[in-house]
């Protein structure tokens, strides 16, 4: 009898350690897949934020699932890489991006009056991008291209108004100068008022300076249409090849309006102003782009008249500011953005208050560190002026009267 016992107490030892043995050999062989499948969702949740968020969203026990975060974790899942694209990015901010800016321009302009709105037909237009968040290798290569485009913000436009809703609204048309009045829609003009404030010029690579710890690249430019300050999202080489193409057209207009200049004369004492300040070293000085570096004093003075011609021969504005230049009402120093300026001091351009006031007709405006004083006249007779572009100034008589330098009492 006590042998039986000590069998079956044999036995169902056994079978408790048999159990005990198939339940380990179980949890070693189900328990590391489990935690592989644990540790690849966390990871996909890391690298997708939606689907880390619906995640969460299940385990409260909500259940819900949007077709935003269903359409990202779809586009997530079949991405071939593994990782979360822009158009993720997009769909989940509502199709905004959020960029920023590679470098900023230094120029010769410092008020959008007055500015070109196409570089190239200001050549001798100089100006400076710094870039300022791109190491100098990024720019590697650039040195063997001649002309580069230029990708900005245009920074200084005023705020657009709200709509219904509190939606901002954009101008749908715009009337360009040369139009007389006419309106076109934005989005078939160069107007800086867009949808959206990023424009794109071209202009020429003169040379690429780096700073002497390679902190700080600096490329150099003419034929520049940028505003002092503009910021640079970005920047690409020319290539002719497939930046330009021969069966392209353009409206009339617009070949019309490129094809006017207006008539810009010197006066002999502006001739003889800018002369002196260009052959006085300290004068010259103050001067940010021209009579620096290997550049000769002549050169410089024939570079920089021809800079002042270009600009004033080409300044075509609205009807209303084409108003206020032919009765001698834009004054370029007396913009805020000047007097916030150092070198810019109403009392120091040697201009007095009455002198401002005079009625003279005479109007100002700035180009690198210089104040240039010039007259306006209509091109009213001998039918010289055109009735399509009569309110845009496009065929005026421009005289330069004095050229002074801010800062000079």
């Amino acid at each position: 009898m006590t042998e039986r016992r000590e069998q079956w107490s044999t036995f169902l030892a056994g079978v408790v350690f048999g159990a005990a043995c198939l339940h380990f050999l179980y949890y070693v062989n189900s328990g590391p897949e489990k935690s592989s499948a644990d540790e690849e969702e966390t990871a996909a949740a890391t690298k997708c934020p939606s689907k880390q968020s619906l995640t969460a969203s299940n385990a409260t026990g909500t259940g819900s699932i949007d077709k935003k975060d269903r359409s990202l974790v779809a586009s997530h899942n079949n991405s071939t890489s593994g990782r979360p694209t822009l158009e993720d990015l997009l769909r989940r901010n509502d199709n905004k991006l959020e960029i920023e800016a590679i470098g900023v321009v230094r120029s010769v302009y410092r008020l959008c009056v007055g500015t070109p709105r196409q570089g190239l037909l200001v050549p001798h237009a100089r100006g400076r991008l710094d870039l300022t968040r791109v190491p100098s290798e990024t720019v590697q290569g650039l040195e063997e291209y001649s002309h580069i485009w230029i990708l900005f913000i245009f920074h200084l436009n005023t705020l657009p108004k709200q709509g219904m809703g509190g939606n901002k609204k954009s101008p749908m048309k715009i009337a360009p100068p040369i139009l007389g009045g006419r309106k076109i829609g934005v989005l078939a003009s160069r107007s800086p008022h867009r949808p959206n404030p990023v424009g794109v010029t071209l202009a020429r690579l003169d040379r690429i300076q780096a700073s002497n710890d390679n902190k700080l690249t600096s490329l150099y430019l003419s034929g520049v249409d940028l505003v002092d300050g503009t910021p640079v999202v970005d920047i690409k080489p020319f290539v002719p090849l497939y930046d330009s193409d021969d069966t392209s057209k353009v409206p009339d207009w617009v070949m019309g309006g490129l094809a006017l200049r207006r008539s810009v004369s010197f006066s002999a004492i502006a001739e003889e102003q800018l002369s002196s300040i260009l052959y006085n070293k300290e004068t010259r000085e103050t001067l940010a782009f021209y009579g620096r570096d290997d550049e000769s004093t002549e050169q410089a003075l024939v570079n920089i008249r021809a800079c002042i011609e270009e600009v004033l021969s080409i300044d075509v504005r609205s009807q209303w500011q084409t108003s206020k230049a032919r009765s001698g009402k834009s004054q370029a120093e007396r913009a805020d953005r000047l007097k916030q300026l150092e070198t810019c001091d109403v009392g120091q351009v040697g201009l007095s208050d009455s002198e401002h006031t005079s009625g003279d007709g005479c109007c100002t405006q700035q180009l690198d560190n210089l104040l240039i004083r010039f007259q306006v006249q209509q091109a009213k007779s001998e039918g010289l002026e055109q009735q399509s572009s009569s309110n845009s100034g496009a065929e005026d008589f421009v005289l330069v009267t004095s050229i002074q330098l801010f800062g000079n009492t």
